[in-house]
């Protein structure tokens, strides 16, 4: 079934792209179905675990740099090491090491990721790489910018990369306009969040579209559409519907929830062991910082229904218990 999964995931990854919008969160569910696979592998071997693991991270990697989308190989890498690490005693000096090798990747992936979308998705520059695939031209990138270090620690470099890592940003953007120039939505955007989980578009044209551009809209007055991804988070979102002391309570009863629904994960996982394989897709959107609500709670909602078919169809077409 790893094997399976991972064919799955990478074929969906192919056609995230092109299906029309509709089918775009599909794809994705699809296209992730890759890490899951990996976790399957790696668990149901006892033998070469590492080469099999470091085979497969090579290649969610590769996948990453086909798409330019690299956020969700970082996660994934995370979550991977918080349930796999502590099968092993692993001393502190090599988790310290493993941070800093991993945090420099994360910089440097960081510094060429624009410059390499512009030339891959816009042919902006492209003239300079004719020829070259995807991975060539992001492996130059990557040795110019190790080769010259000037590039990532200069003062506007490090400018950006500090903006892009601080989340507080937003939600203190937020926290300025609000109620400076637009008053608290007393939850009107939770509300609505909640509804458009449930109520499809056919029905609701104008709903609220998952990725933050109506919280930009309320709660910052950005009102054009940005070319990248950018929210104020469930802090910001708490704090421009309830105030600050509102919107504390808010976040802690929102976090209560969550934990509460991770908790019934876990129970569950007793009986279906495999389930734990799947938590952190399960949660991806939870631990993404810049997510709002309603891409959380309508990713998770989805997410669910995806596993569901998942383990029905395994059962019903390959003849499969996962």
């Amino acid at each position: 079934m790893g094997f399976v999964f991972v064919g799955i995931g990478i074929f969906g990854t192919q056609l995230k792209n092109v299906v029309p919008d509709s089918l775009t969160f599909i794809f994705y569910l699809l296209g992730m179905l890759t890490y899951v696979g990996g976790f399957y592998l790696y668990f149901s071997v006892k033998k070469r675990r590492a080469l099999i693991l470091s085979l497969l991270f090579a290649a969610f990697f590769f996948q990453a740099v086909q798409i330019g989308l690299f956020g969700e190989v970082a996660m994934f890498a995370v979550m991977a090491a918080s349930v796999i690490l502590p099968q092993y005693r692993v001393r502190f000096l090599t988790k310290l090491l493993f941070f800093v090798i991993a945090f420099s990747g994360v910089i440097i992936v960081q510094s060429v990721k624009t410059e390499y979308r512009y030339i891959t998705w816009n042919g902006k520059g492209a003239d300079m790489y004719e020829g070259q695939g995807n991975f060539s031209i992001f492996s130059d990138l990557v040795a110019d910018r190790v080769l010259d270090p000037s590039k990532i620690f200069n003062e506007r470099s490090l400018f950006y990369l500090n903006r892009r890592f601080n989340q507080g940003f937003l939600v203190a953007a937020a926290m300025y306009y609000v109620p400076r120039v637009a008053p608290y939505a007393e939850g009107e955007t939770i509300w609505r969040s909640m509804a458009a989980v449930i109520v499809p578009r056919f029905l609701w044209p104008d709903k609220p579209e998952a990725g933050g551009r109506d919280n930009l809209t309320r709660f910052l007055g950005i009102k054009k559409r940005m070319s990248y991804s950018m929210n104020i988070g469930p802090y910001g979102e708490g704090y421009g519907n309830f105030g600050p002391i509102g919107g504390t309570i808010f976040i802690f009863i929102y976090s209560l929830l969550i934990s509460f629904f991770l908790d019934m994960t876990l129970k569950k996982a007793l009986k279906f062991h495999s389930l734990i394989i799947w938590i952190p897709l399960l949660f991806y959107y939870v631990l993404t910082v810049e997510t709002d609500i309603l891409t959380t709670i309508n990713s998770m909602v989805k997410t669910i229904l995806f596993i569901l078919v998942i383990y029905w169809a395994s059962k019903k077409y390959l003849h499969v218990d996962i």
